[in-house]
């Protein structure tokens, strides 16, 4: 898929704000999201995981990141589905993949052991690095906002990485 979000970042063009990457998908999508969201949370509606999962599961099913990103969540906490840490892991994957930076942030999470799963260092510095690269793609085309936050991930990870050196002369651009 050419079109995926992910394409989209390689292409300078992942930067899209929610809103205008809701306009890139089909309606049903977007309406699917949301309405998984009113149901996790409870908002204009009774709180329903299992229908949360279902909207979430369809909205996935139409191509939305968020869509495998509320799948992801309902896996890792076994809500309105089974609890199961490699389908959260296989949800989040397809979830960045369609540009839902969150998703490697749940990715580390979940590699490090946080959530209770068995630690795995190799793809916890996968994730670690992958985002990494998608944020430093995004600071070098210009969005600043992705520059702070590319520069702090690599310096707490310790990698001497493109983010460091953009960093680096964005500040003396600005000092003259």
């Amino acid at each position: 898929k050419g079109s995926t979000l992910a394409q989209k970042y390689i292409d300078g063009v992942g930067h899209l704000d929610e809103k205008t990457v809701h306009q890139l998908l089909p309606a049903d999508a977007v309406t699917e999201y949301e309405q998984g969201m009113a149901c996790f949370y409870g908002i204009r509606a009774v709180q329903d995981y299992d229908m949360a999962y279902k909207h979430f599961s369809a909205s996935a099913e139409l191509g939305c990141g968020r869509g495998y990103y509320g799948v992801a969540v309902c896996y890792l906490h076994g809500k309105g589905t089974e609890l199961n840490l490699q389908k959260a892991a296989l949800n989040f994957e397809k979830a960045l993949e369609l540009g839902c930076l969150d998703a490697s942030d749940k990715l580390i999470l979940l590699y490090s052991g946080e959530y209770g799963g068995e630690a795995n260092e190799e793809l916890e510095q996968k994730w670690r690095k992958r985002r990494l690269e998608i944020l430093t793609i995004a600071a070098g085309m210009g969005y600043e906002e992705y520059l702070l936050e590319a520069y702090e991930t690599a310096a707490d990870d310790g990698l001497d990485n493109e983010a460091l050196s953009l960093y680096e002369s964005y500040f003396e651009k600005y000092k003259q």
